[in-house]
């Protein structure tokens, strides 16, 4: 059987819940004023939530579902109102991207997370059932005017107490034809994925920069997530090597570095359901990893 949504999905085996499928959507939200499209996308996200319970915190993984449409609150925006896609998921959350231009750019100005607490199967033993709202104007996703978004890199967005992650995304504002345009603005991590050009002749001799040395082989850890009676419902050994891109100022240019997470320096925390189960990794206060572990019953990906 094929699936609506195209999906990337992920299998691990786990004690206690046995083999389990991390699945995710790739959603189309499109924004419409009569019969023109002015709003967009094609993208995958999700959603990491720390939240208070009674016996301290949880972090949940929430994935952006198949299902997710577009609420009443989207418009194109007109006279004095900024362009709004807002996105309806799950049992009253909502995710929402405002835009703004300078007509030779555009923008995601505001990017807006509203997540409903009293969902107990999304927020188990939560000890509020408040609907939270949280937003930043610190998104990063910019782009030419009459063309297409494109980041199919990991981009997560910090705001609030959470953290939404966006992947495969395509996405057009200010929208002149009925579908995407085929001219792309290229976000930079996608960029710094190709090989870059090789830089002019230069008369002056640098100082060599440094190598960093390999990490090698990572180390195998044992991290669990114990339910409210204290009883281990995840319990998981591996070994974890990261791959990281960022942009180095001495070099001036985009590096590679391979990290290996150092089990006898990391935290382990979540929560567990009957269907699903969170992991989150903690090392120091600069390494967050989030493992979100559904429990398929159905022969949808056999």
């Amino acid at each position: 059987m094929t699936p609506t949504h195209p999906c990337v999905v992920g299998i691990a085996c786990f004690a206690i819940l046995g083999c389990v499928t991390v699945a995710q959507a790739l959603v189309t939200l499109e924004v419409t004023e009569g019969n023109s499209t002015c709003i967009k996308a094609e993208l995958s996200a999700s959603f990491s939530i720390t939240y208070d319970t009674a016996n301290g915190t949880r972090t949940v993984m929430v994935p952006l579902p198949g299902s997710a449409v577009v609420g009443g609150a989207s418009s194109c925006g007109g006279d004095g109102r900024s362009p709004w896609l807002v996105a309806l998921f799950g049992d009253g959350h909502t995710l929402g991207l405002s835009f703004s231009s300078n007509n030779s750019l555009y923008s995601v100005s505001n990017l807006t997370l509203q997540y409903n607490l009293s969902d107990v199967t999304t927020f188990p033993e939560a000890n509020s059932t408040d609907v939270v709202t949280v937003e930043t104007t610190s998104v990063g996703m910019v782009a030419r005017v009459n063309t297409t978004y494109r980041c199919i890199s990991v981009s997560p967005v910090i705001v609030g107490g959470a953290t939404v992650t966006f992947s495969n995304v395509k996405m057009e504002a200010y929208m002149t034809g009925d579908d995407l345009s085929p001219n792309e603005s290229v976000c930079t991590a996608d960029q710094n994925s190709t090989t870059a050009p090789p830089p002019p002749p230069s008369t002056t001799t640098a100082a060599p920069v440094p190598v960093p040395t390999p990490p090698g082989t990572p180390n195998q850890g044992s991290y669990s997530v114990s339910n409210s009676n204290g009883t281990v419902c995840l319990l998981a050994r591996m070994a974890l090597q990261l791959n990281i891109s960022h942009f180095s100022a001495l070099q001036n240019k985009t590096i590679q570095e391979v990290v290996n997470l150092l089990p006898n320096q990391t935290t382990s925390s979540g929560s567990c359901d009957p269907s699903s189960a969170t992991l989150v990794l903690t090392q120091g206060g600069t390494t967050n990893l989030s493992f979100l572990f559904t429990l398929v019953t159905s022969s949808l990906y056999r």
